[in-house]
């Protein structure tokens, strides 16, 4: 799940940047077709406050942070299991 979400948050961050690029910019379907691109990889569920720009990157700070979470849940999970067995 988590690396199917990164894929999509790269290849978000490269449609953004090859839309800034001044050859994409004159070239009105090339640009058409990046703009299409990255509305399609935008959520169209509207969140109240946020713009559509900051969804991915909330998204990709809770990633970041679930991932920090589950490592150290697998760290106390072996600490603990060791506890439990030298009883």
């Amino acid at each position: 799940m988590f690396d199917k979400l990164e894929d999509i948050l790269f290849r978000y961050d490269e449609v953004l940047k090859e839309l800034s690029e001044p050859e994409v910019l004159n070239d009105a379907s090339r640009y058409q077709k990046l703009m299409k691109e990255q509305s399609d990889l935008v959520p169209d569920c509207p969140l109240p406050g946020i713009a559509q720009g900051q969804i991915w990157s909330r998204l990709w700070k809770n990633t970041a942070n679930i991932k920090r979470q589950k490592r150290g849940l697998k760290i106390v999970w072996r600490c603990s299991k060791r506890k439990l067995t030298r009883k």
